[in-house]
């Protein structure tokens, strides 16, 4: 079984930090479902821990095209503007667009 690098560690703090503990851990995935409102539907998180850097697997089942994105955590940089985006995608969520 493979180590985790470094960035993993980091990565499942400021998620932690940012979201709470994760709704769900297995070995070295963390998972968290993310809603601003409770009748919508999650947006699920997944940190998956088995690859030599951190990858981000993010589920939006709002998103009228995909759905799915990933990004890999190559420095600890990008952690931060990532977790702002999915907090803006979250909070995005039902409301109403503008006429």
């Amino acid at each position: 079984m493979s180590e985790l690098s470094p960035l993993h560690p980091i990565v499942y703090e400021k998620f932690r930090l940012a979201f709470g503990d994760p709704h769900r851990a297995e070995g070295k995935d963390r998972h968290w479902g993310l809603r601003a409102l409770n009748y919508i539907a999650a947006i699920n998180v997944l940190v998956n821990g088995s690859s030599e850097h951190p990858v981000v697997w993010v589920f939006d089942p709002h998103d009228p095209k995909d759905g799915v994105s990933s990004c890999r955590i190559r420095s600890e940089a990008e952690i931060d503007p990532l977790i702002k985006r999915i907090e803006e995608r979250v909070r995005s969520v039902g409301r109403s667009s503008p006429p």
